[in-house]
């Protein structure tokens, strides 16, 4: 599913409906009921997975949470939240609002 878009730090994102997912290990598996795919994310994904749970958020705002919760940097953890929502908006785990 590859999708072009620009995620950018004020960009509202939010969980997809038709998610399936548990936790393994501490870490979240996860299956895209529409096109059957499974994933697994790391801790910090889980924990960005987490906070998009019941509201929609900014990427700033997560990756603000990541930096407190987190040993990184702010602009790390931007960019790497960044990275990482452009990966699962192609997936179809995201919308962005």
């Amino acid at each position: 599913m590859a999708k072009n878009i620009e995620l950018k730090a004020k960009t509202v994102i939010a969980r997809s409906p038709d998610q399936e997912s548990a936790y393994l290990d501490g870490e979240i598996v996860m299956m895209n009921v529409e096109n059957g795919n499974y994933y697994n994310f790391n801790e910090v994904g889980t924990r960005i997975w987490e906070l998009i749970e019941k509201n929609p958020l900014t990427i700033e705002e997560i990756a603000e949470k990541i930096f407190e919760e987190f040993e990184v940097t702010r602009e790390v953890s931007l960019e790497d939240t960044i990275k990482f929502s452009k990966k699962i908006y192609e997936w179809g785990l995201i919308k962005v609002q």
